[in-house]
């Protein structure tokens, strides 16, 4: 590995879907055509197997077959592969394998279920770092981990040899400006919350963003990240604007995140399937909705009326 002093990651990081069959089976010949359309579309890094990836509803061999097969369709391009887990032993198992199949590097929140303490905290990432020759991805996700990992936590944690890299999930502001300050100097600092925290985050010093619609609007999203790296602040505000409508009805509590993603991927072209259950998909007349919303956003950009 190089000195992670010499690394910057930076851009647009697409956490990725699994497509799935109608029976619900990983649908690997799709999760190829799927793999190969992000990597070309200019995206700066893949993340596979994450919580829009249906990690939690996976198997282990299924997740050791999608990082087989991201591998094999994105090498050399950068690709990280999500451990999340309840169980230690294995997120150091998945850990392991991402290393072996070339992965650059794994993306870990703390184990979830219990909230743990700071000091039980650090030591799960202290053995992750010493048990593993790859990078880390820090992943902060209160509402997932029951656990908001503080700036002084993450800053620790951010002095680790093999730590290059934050998901940091947090809505607040304040905090988030000084994760920024401290941590930045230190590592990579990506904006979990996506576009909808565009261009703020980005102003506030932030690397990067990930992003879950570029599973299904990459290019869009890529305006967005380019526009605030030239400082086109107007244009980048208006295309915020112009993806609201698409969050305002994909974070509804009406309907899951997640089967939106799905359903956006399937009217975009690819065979993406429906979430896993007890997670529903779309009715028939939001399936048209969002439909709708991809379409107005997609004549906005070709027409170039931003």
């Amino acid at each position: 590995m190089e000195e992670k002093e010499t690394l910057r990651l930076q851009g647009v990081a697409v956490v990725a879907i699994t497509p799935f069959s109608s029976n619900f089976k990983v649908e690997e010949k799709e999760l190829r055509l799927h793999t190969r359309f992000l990597i070309k579309s200019g995206i700066s890094i893949l993340i596979s197997g994450a919580s829009v990836g249906e990690c939690y509803a996976l198997t282990v061999e299924e997740r050791k077959r999608i990082m087989d097969i991201v591998a094999d369709e994105a090498s050399p391009f950068p690709f990280v592969v999500c451990v999340n887990h309840t169980d230690e032993r294995i997120i150091f198992e998945l850990s392991d394998y991402a290393s072996k199949v070339g992965a650059y590097g794994i993306m870990i929140m703390p184990p979830y279920y219990r909230k743990l303490s700071d000091r039980e905290v650090f030591n799960f990432y202290r053995k992750i770092s010493e048990k593993i020759d790859t990078y880390i991805f820090l992943y902060n996700h209160p509402l997932f981990s029951k656990v908001d990992m503080s700036v002084e936590l993450l800053s620790s944690l951010a002095d680790m040899k093999n730590v290059i890299a934050l998901k940091e999930c947090t809505f607040d502001l304040p905090k988030f400006e000084r994760v920024m300050r401290i941590l930045s100097k230190k590592i990579s600092v990506f904006n979990g919350q996506g576009e909808r925290m565009e261009p703020y985050a980005h102003l506030m010093g932030a690397h990067g963003f990930i992003s879950a619609i570029s599973n299904f609007l990459p290019r869009v999203s890529l305006k967005l990240y380019e526009a605030s790296v030239k400082s086109d602040f107007k244009t980048a505000q208006k295309i915020h604007d112009l993806l609201m409508p698409l969050f305002d009805f994909m974070c509804s509590p009406k309907r899951q995140i997640l089967s939106v993603i799905k359903e956006a991927v399937n009217i975009v072209g690819f065979k993406a399937g429906k979430p896993r259950p007890p997670l529903e998909p779309l009715t028939r007349d939001e399936k048209d909705m969002l439909a709708k919303l991809i379409k107005q956003i997609d004549t906005k950009i070709d027409k170039g009326g931003l």
